[in-house]
């Protein structure tokens, strides 16, 4: 037995089995794939800001360990479609590997030659640990004439293949008239406890082109009252 004072304990963490199992340190809650959110939560008190392709950034606070809130807005304001977007989610663990949760992303236009607003609303099933997670998730379209009557289906995951780096794909399902199909990011994360970073690939196939581009990037910090568990 080691005996340690508390005032020399920085920091106190409980491993999952799978962590203690492959010597995988703690990454966070795995609340989100690349743009779109897992069922899982954050904390209460503790939050996370993402910078998104340079000139997005956004902000997830922890209001309750069911309830978080976020803001997405332009890092530059008034450059390209200056806009400011709200994100409330609830989750509901069902068991400690299934989680089911709904949200809204709502933006609001703020040009100066008028406005306007629109969003989202969604529903999303998270089945999985932190580290490896699969979600499923619909969301309907949301703006002055009510729901549109069109969904848009998601299906992604985390994987963590390695102490530093995951897996991380989400894929979009669409049928809007003569546009529909597939769209989605694939790529690669590096993570630790409080920074992360991603690589994205942006992959589509609608029914009369597709292609594969470079086309994300992103930082995320987590702050707060950040809880190893």
């Amino acid at each position: 037995m080691v005996t340690l004072q508390r005032a020399n304990l920085r920091q106190l963490s409980s491993f999952t089995s799978e962590q203690v199992r492959r010597g995988f340190n703690y990454i966070g809650n795995g609340t989100r794939m690349f743009l779109a959110p897992t069922a899982r939560n954050l904390h209460q008190g503790e939050g996370e800001v993402q910078v998104i392709n340079i000139f997005l950034t956004g902000v997830n606070y922890g209001i309750t360990d069911n309830i978080s809130v976020g803001v997405l807005v332009p890092i530059i304001p008034f450059v390209g479609v200056p806009f400011v977007a709200v994100t409330p989610k609830v989750s509901v663990p069902v068991s400690d590997k299934f989680h089911v949760g709904a949200g809204i992303l709502y933006g609001f236009s703020t040009g100066f030659e008028g406005g306007g607003s629109a969003g989202a609303g969604y529903g999303l099933a998270t089945y999985g640990t932190a580290d490896t997670n699969v979600t499923f998730g619909l969301g309907y379209g949301l703006g002055s004439n009510g729901f549109s009557s069109s969904p848009v289906g998601v299906v992604g995951a985390n994987v963590r293949v390695s102490r530093l780096f995951s897996l991380v794909n989400e894929t979009y399902l669409a049928d809007f008239g003569s546009i529909g199909g597939v769209a989605g990011l694939g790529g690669l994360r590096y993570t630790s406890p409080l920074f992360n970073a991603s690589l994205g690939l942006l992959y589509y196939s609608a029914r009369n082109d597709s292609g594969v581009y470079p086309a994300y990037l992103d930082v995320a910090f987590r702050f707060g009252r950040v809880k190893l568990r």
